[in-house]
């Protein structure tokens, strides 16, 4: 089947940029070769007509670069996509969080079964997530969502559910302080054996290691 359009997505990367393209009809491929154009140039021939993506490793960082595939014998190109490669900034850990990020009060108040309407637990529930949420960026060495719009898009859900079970780890768990501080006071508010609680949860999290087999995160 001959080709009618393509469209073609260019992702950047740390010394490289990944090209993915597809065929707008279903099973149509060139007559005989892809080619890969880069800043208006041919730049590379492909001879896979099956070929849908294509890594290209000759770029700098911080360079903007421009691309379009075609069939060799064909009129249609893509679309320019542009990527501009360079070292992915994952987002930082803020030991000084304020706010939940992951997971919400109300979350929590369904697992406990309390009343919406109660709030007489708030200010300890709201702590608890806090801390959660941090362990869990230590856990990765990084926090979500990721402003570099790399591999990982949005919050993934089981960092979602992971700060989830940790800050209702930690909640059962007799003892644990009432604040409206900030996460680390709270966590420095809690006995070792509290503290322990989170990561241990954390740790044995299920999520978390098969978000580390699909994504090489931590």
């Amino acid at each position: 089947m001959a080709l009618t359009a393509v469209a073609l997505t260019a992702t950047a990367r740390d010394g490289s940029v990944l090209l993915e393209w597809v065929a707008t009809a279903a099973g149509a491929v060139p007559d005989d070769r892809w080619e890969i154009h880069r800043d208006g140039s041919l730049y590379v021939t492909l001879l896979d007509v099956d070929a849908v993506e294509y890594v290209d490793l000759e770029v700098a960082n911080a360079t903007r670069y421009s691309y379009t595939v075609t069939g060799e014998t064909e009129a249609v190109a893509s679309s320019a996509a542009v990527a501009v490669p360079g070292p992915r900034a994952i987002g930082h850990i803020d030991y000084l969080a304020a706010a939940a990020r992951y997971s919400t009060i109300a979350a929590m108040k369904t697992e406990l079964n309390l009343a919406a309407a109660d709030v007489s637990r708030d200010a300890q529930l709201l702590q608890a997530l806090i801390a959660a949420e941090v362990a869990v960026d230590s856990h990765f060495g990084r926090s979500f969502p990721d402003p570099s719009g790399g591999e990982i898009e949005g919050i993934p859900e089981a960092v979602k559910q992971m700060s989830l079970q940790a800050a209702m780890a930690v909640v059962l768990d007799a003892g644990a302080p009432d604040g409206s501080s900030g996460s680390d006071d709270w966590l420095g508010a809690l006995p070792v054996d509290k503290v322990e609680v989170i990561r241990r949860t954390i740790a044995a999290s299920p999520l978390g290691r098969g978000l580390r087999a699909g994504f090489g995160v931590g």
